[in-house]
């Protein structure tokens, strides 16, 4: 009964770290897609045609996303050390990918930013939750 306990327990923090390291690949891909090749990145995601007045778009998207990766691996880091600075530094990122989402559906009307980055940041806030009351023993 004891190990069933704790494993059930540990969940939240796994599925958190699992969810991170999904914002970890999916960010290093897009951000280095971005910094390399913007004008198939442009055309492709966006469907804007290439400008090169654009050009400094593609190196401040591709940074941003490789310095929300960065701040992920933090979070995965600390986490899977059992410090709560750990959930708290993944949990910005959730938080900043469910903004990302609502806002570019508000502002752009993009649906896909509002599935896909608004649903990702909303679990990896309800599993950061999660991992903080396993973590801090309130589970």
């Amino acid at each position: 009964m004891i190990a069933s306990t704790t494993s059930t327990r540990r969940i939240g923090r796994w599925l958190f770290i699992a969810l991170l390291v999904v914002h970890v690949l999916s960010c290093y891909v897009m951000g280095t897609f971005s910094l390399f090749n913007w004008p198939f990145a442009l055309e492709t995601g966006f469907g804007i045609p290439h400008d090169s007045s654009l050009d400094i778009l593609g190196v401040v998207i591709g940074l941003e996303l490789i310095f929300l990766g960065s701040i992920a691996v933090l979070g995965i880091y600390w986490t899977r050390q059992g410090q709560t600075s750990g959930i708290v530094t993944g949990m910005a990122v959730g938080i900043y990918m469910f903004l990302f989402g609502i806002v570019s559906f508000l502002l752009l009307g993009r649906i896909d930013g509002l599935i896909v980055d608004s649903i990702r940041g909303f679990l990896t806030l309800i599993f950061g939750w999660m991992a903080y009351q396993e973590l801090n023993g309130t589970a």
